[in-house]
């Protein structure tokens, strides 16, 4: 059976782990502590989530994720630290990038993986590029809303049926894990050149996120879905001490020009009924 390597980070291409002949299992992470504890939530439930795999890689996209690399209860020869830089616009931070799944590789190589040759590589990044294109969702009915923000725990999901349920639609899912997530289509060209550098191409200059220095992709690919898709407010979800996403409140007020409220997570059940709220309020104004 092969080795199967958790992670949670867009940064981390599936591709190349499965290029390695390894399993690339990207953990819907469940549970963590309350934020009381003074940790992320969902960067606690997805070291716990992570413990039952072979190996598990953690990114340096936040400092909560890099401190958990740290206190993950597995071997540590098994856990993995990639460097993922916020700069993205300059040389030497694409070279990082590319040095760190190189890096990568050579960490997969010593759980027993194989180093792939470029063909082998490439066939793997097709057949992704095809199973991203056909997992499009189409979604209608109720007023249309983008949830945007953090990738959202198992028990988080809930928060789509209170936005149905109050008349609404997430016509965007902006959340990490979704679409938004999705590296660009790789370009034939690219792969017959070096496909590994058309894959850190693809997936470290055209990923948007909130912790990117400067976040353009973020408010570019934002304000182009919400016009396509007449997003009429958007619902922005983050963890409690993630100052990332906080941080974007004003931002998508001000470049979006719609309704925005930002939903804490990872509190206490009696915070449940206020989120609620919140969201009906912003459905019934939308309308």
């Amino acid at each position: 059976m092969s080795v199967s390597i958790a992670y949670l980070s867009p940064f981390v291409p599936a591709e190349w782990i499965e290029a390695h002949g390894l399993r690339a299992r990207r953990v819907e992470a469940e549970g963590g502590v309350s934020a009381a504890a003074g940790a992320c939530p969902l960067a606690t439930a997805f070291a716990q989530c992570a413990s039952d795999r072979d190996a598990v890689v953690f990114t340096t996209t936040c400092d909560q994720m890099r401190r958990m690399a740290e206190r993950c209860c597995i071997d540590p020869s098994r856990v993995f630290l990639m460097n993922v830089p916020a700069t993205w616009e300059t040389a030497g931070a694409f070279a990082l990038y590319t040095a760190e799944l190189r890096r990568l590789g050579r960490f997969m190589v010593r759980l027993g993986g194989i180093a792939p040759a470029a063909q082998q590589l490439a066939t793997v990044m097709r057949e992704h590029d095809i199973a991203r294109r056909s997992g499009a969702v189409v979604v209608d009915g109720g007023t249309p809303v983008a949830m945007v923000g953090a990738p959202l725990r198992r028990e988080d999901r809930w928060l789509f049926d209170c936005v149905n349920h109050a008349g609404g639609c997430v016509a965007l899912d902006a959340t990490e894990g979704g679409p938004r997530c999705w590296p660009a289509q790789f370009d034939e060209r690219g792969m017959a050149a070096d496909p590994l550098a058309e894959l850190a191409r693809k997936y470290f200059l055209t990923i948007p996120d909130a912790f990117r220095r400067p976040d353009t992709l973020l408010q570019e690919y934002l304000q182009r879905e919400v016009a396509l898709r007449t997003i009429r407010g958007v619902i922005l979800v983050r963890y409690l001490w993630c100052d990332q996403w906080h941080a974007q409140l004003v931002r998508l007020k001000e470049s979006l020009k719609i309704p925005v409220i930002e939903i804490d997570l990872g509190g206490q059940d009696h915070d449940l009924p206020r989120i609620r709220t919140r969201i009906e309020s912003l459905i019934g104004i939308l309308r």
